[in-house]
């Protein structure tokens, strides 16, 4: 498409630009090699980074894609649709990130290397075929070259590279933009219009597979059809219908697809309590802050706390509606002197449209990682900017071009040393909470995670706090319930325990994990009446908990139900072959006295954790009783030998030297 601007702007001579609208193979090949290097550069730290937040649970934890026999699940159901309870329901998704997931993990397994690297290569070709996309749309290589650099070194898009679950935020740019540029060549070709159009296809169901804002794309096509096609006047309706109208069906039938599986386009209201006008009042202040941040990416921030009142956005409001205005009036202004550039105004809002109804997005409702598909738009018009810059220098002589080139340099330079300082943020969870809430210690949602951090690495004072400083930000958070409940348990105050776990469930009544923790703490308390309807639930909830089948069987053998207990026990065992499910395991066949079973659980107890005390010192007590001494005083002494004070260990072994009377084996 050729701009409307000056004729002098596709003129070459020895005192002028190089002709906009040709573009020669070492330009090309000098261009594209430059762009990657730009695409790539300033993420090579971010390959050492792990895994962080919901990556744990989407890649390293999620039993959809270390096989390929899922795939049925992946394009049927939600993201979530493997977890349990209220965790399972959610408004995303996402075949085409958990498909790209399942493909790394068949090669790499689960490496974060690999899947950061996967981030790093998607943005490089996103980059590509933004400088494609813009050479087609307005012929100028100039625009084309500032377009795509200033896409590639945008600090804005940090968080969708470094962030290995934000992959969906590439995914869907790296389609719709290559969507959008087969659609504008399926209009200009006539030999290979049908295979185009084919590709064109394909392409758009990978947008659609990937994120919801790809429904836009057939209103960016649209509008782009009636206002700025070539041969817009000599088409008719019907030739223009044609072109843009497979996306409008592909668009409906993803629609259909997305309710089957998620039971309806967007089932969770994050915000129940916004109306009508404060879900338009909310997507007034996101305009703001979205146009702010494009504008001037600094001080960015992995969690941006959304308040519970939208009235305290007021000053956000005021930004959304004076940006509103200034981006009506840049639009018209470019629709006036350059009108194909006026088109990146539609394409930023339409694109970001999809993520301004905070009925349907998340806790942080704001988020830097969607502005990596609208800032295209953005691009366009800083193209556009550097052109006429570029074309003014040329009548003020070298030193306006010098200072011109200096100033370009230098914003390159910054935003790459941005990146650079920003991808650790992403290292690991610990580094990530901490500095998040360095920045926005109402975070609640942070705190949590940081606390469990802590837990894992058996700092309980520290989660604790963290947990506390969780509730006090947002009293009824289920998960900071049930893990003071945790915290409780550890400190065998197991009432004050049932009081948090209890406090969870009233907030989140299909909380399995709470449900389990709740009947385990029942059991401590010796309320079995109590504990087994609580266990029964989680293992309702979440059949594939082998803690919760642990619990119930804990149950059934205290109600003397050894059979039961013992299938209870090797569900445990099927679903997750622990210690201690193999422990108890051995308990049920020591109770039905099948002694040889017992003995082969308590080995392949032992095979789990050579240094666990437990299974050596049951196995010395079990063969003790079958009457073999020698292993059983062997058993007993490597127990020892593990924990020099274990009093019960030392003494069975001196039974054994002088039997007592009342030594017995039992469970332990």
């Amino acid at each position: 498409m050729v701009p409307e601007s000056r004729p002098s702007d596709h003129v070459a001579d020895a005192s002028s630009p190089a002709s906009p609208g040709v573009v020669s193979s070492k330009f090309l090949l000098a261009s594209l090699a430059s762009l990657a290097v730009l695409a790539v550069l300033p993420y090579l730290n971010s390959l050492s980074n792990g895994f962080v937040f919901d990556d744990w649970q989407q890649v390293v934890h999620n039993p959809y894609i270390r096989n390929f026999q899922h795939l049925r699940q992946i394009f049927t159901t939600g993201v979530w649709s493997y977890r349990t309870g209220f965790a399972a329901v959610s408004n995303y998704y996402r075949p085409m990130m958990m498909l790209g997931y399942a493909v790394c993990y068949r090669f790499f397994g689960p490496s974060p290397f690999s899947f950061h690297l996967l981030s790093v290569v998607l943005n490089a070709a996103v980059v590509l075929l933004v400088y494609f996309l813009t050479l087609r749309l307005f012929s100028d290589r100039l625009v084309a070259l500032a377009a795509a650099t200033v896409f590639a070194v945008d600090p804005i898009h940090s968080e969708a590279v470094d962030w290995i679950a934000a992959i969906t935020e590439l995914e869907v740019a790296f389609f719709f933009v290559l969507t959008f540029l087969l659609y504008l060549l399926a209009g200009q070709a006539t030999r290979r219009r049908g295979w185009i159009l084919c590709g064109m296809g394909i392409a758009y169901v990978g947008a659609l597979l990937s994120k919801e804002q790809a429904v836009m794309l057939p209103l960016v096509a649209t509008a782009h059809e009636h206002l700025y096609r070539e041969d817009r006047a000599r088409t008719t309706p019907f030739q223009k219908a044609w072109r843009y109208g497979w996306l409008w069906l592909l668009a409906g039938g993803y629609i259909v697809a997305r309710v089957a599986a998620l039971k309806s386009f967007a089932p969770v209201e994050i915000r129940k309590s916004f109306g009508t006008v404060e879900i338009a009042l909310a997507a007034l202040a996101l305009v703001g802050q979205y146009l702010w941040k494009t504008i001037w990416p600094v001080h960015l921030l992995a969690f941006y706390v959304f308040p519970n009142s939208v009235y305290a956005l007021s000053s956000w409001m005021l930004a959304g509606l004076a940006g509103l205005t200034l981006s009506a009036f840049l639009f018209v202004v470019l629709y006036k002197i350059a009108r194909p550039y006026s088109f990146g105004v539609i394409w930023f809002f339409a694109t970001l449209l999809p993520v301004l109804n905070v009925h349907w997005m998340p806790e942080n409702a704001f988020s830097e990682r969607y502005l990596y598909l609208p800032s295209v738009g953005f691009c366009w018009i800083v193209g556009w900017a550097t052109r006429r810059l570029w074309e003014a220098s040329w009548t003020r002589g070298r030193a306006m071009r010098a200072v011109l080139t200096t100033a370009a340099a230098a914003l390159i330079a910054a935003s790459i040393t941005e990146i650079v300082r920003r991808n650790p943020v992403w290292k690991d969870d610990q580094v990530f909470y901490r500095q998040t809430l360095r920045a926005a210690p109402a975070a609640y949602m942070f705190h949590n995670n940081l606390g469990t951090v802590y837990w894992q690495k058996g700092e309980v004072s520290e989660a604790e706090r963290e947990w506390k400083i969780t509730l006090k930000l947002r009293p009824r958070y289920a998960y900071a319930l049930n893990n003071m409940g945790l915290v409780m348990q550890r400190k065998k105050q197991y009432a004050r325990a049932a009081s948090y776990f209890q406090r969870a469930l009233r907030s989140q009544p299909d909380y399995p994990q709470a449900h389990l923790e709740l009947g385990r703490a029942y059991l401590q308390m010796g309320l079995l009446k109590k504990a087994e309807p609580e266990i029964q639930s989680a293992v309702r909830e979440d059949p594939t908990n082998s803690r919760a089948w642990d619990a119930l069987g804990e149950v059934s053998l205290q109600q003397g139900s050894m059979t039961q207990a013992r299938q209870q026990f090797q569900r445990s065992v099927a679903l997750r072959p622990t210690v201690q499910a193999y422990c108890d395991l051995a308990v049920a066949d020591v109770d039905q006295r099948n002694y040889a079973r017992a003995e082969q659980a308590l080995r392949q107890a032992q095979s789990l954790n050579p240094r666990s005390v437990q299974p050596r010192l049951m196995l010395g007590l079990l063969l003790a009783r079958r009457g073999q001494k020698a292993g059983a005083a062997s058993e007993l002494q490597s127990a020892l030998k593990l924990d020099p004070s274990n009093a019960q260990a030392q003494k069975a072994l001196n039974d054994l030297i002088q039997p007592s009377p009342y030594a017995q084996s039992g469970r332990h």
